[in-house]
């Protein structure tokens, strides 16, 4: 498969997520294109590792810039300060009160 699951991604990516989380679990890996591989996280203990315990442990790879096209300048794609303004703005809505359990 030349384009990895890109399609498949673009098509439907909601769709596209839950069925890999139906059918890998917390943790996924698919392709972008014939080259990038992306993992798709879904463990909260490993997310929080991610994105706040070990963050600085974790770099995205030049290849992530693949998304940008996709889903745009955000959380998810981006680096270093900008990801930092993002993060705190978006930060006061996952208040547990807001979260519903």
């Amino acid at each position: 498969m030349i384009s990895g699951h890109t399609k498949e991604f673009q098509t439907d990516p909601i769709g596209f997520l839950t069925r890999l989380s139906k059918e890998y679990g917390e943790v996924a890996k698919f392709r972008f294109g014939p080259f990038h591989n992306v993992y798709h996280i879904l463990n909260p203990d490993l997310i929080k590792q991610i994105l706040v315990t070990k963050q600085k442990s974790f770099v995205k790879s030049k290849d992530f810039n693949v998304l940008k096209p996709l889903v745009g300048e955000g959380l998810l794609t981006s680096e270093k300060d900008f990801h930092m303004q993002q993060r705190r703005l978006i930060q006061p809505s996952f208040k547990k009160t807001h979260i519903s359990q």
